[in-house]
């Protein structure tokens, strides 16, 4: 957790904060997504399961991409395979968008690159 501006008041205030409790306006930190995608051609049928924050979603396969909308601040990723694979990880997002990039591994676990 680190401390922000409010986009509206300019009060210091938590980057995960839903509100800002000195004005009230929503996503105080302002918005960001979390952008996944799947590059290559290694494993690239292979079904693989977005979680952030412990919320599923959705599934990249092949060249597909996942976009999840986020507040800035670090968030909990976990990737997760039909065969029951998995990665764990956090990751910092700053406002606007960060690509990340699922790869598989040569033992079938997802990766972030």
């Amino acid at each position: 957790m680190a401390l922000v501006k409010c986009r509206e008041c300019s009060s210091e205030i938590s980057d995960s904060a839903a509100t800002c409790p000195r004005c009230g306006v929503s996503a105080p930190a302002g918005m960001a997504s979390l952008t996944f995608v799947r590059s290559g051609f290694l494993n690239s049928g292979i079904r693989v399961e977005v979680f952030v924050d412990q919320k599923p979603f959705g599934t990249v396969r092949g060249r597909t991409r996942v976009v999840v909308p986020v507040t800035p601040g670090r968030h909990h990723i976990e990737l997760r395979t039909p065969q029951g694979k998995s990665t764990v990880g956090s990751v910092q997002v700053l406002r606007g968008e960060t690509v990340l990039t699922v790869t598989m591994s040569t033992m079938g676990a997802p990766r972030l690159q």
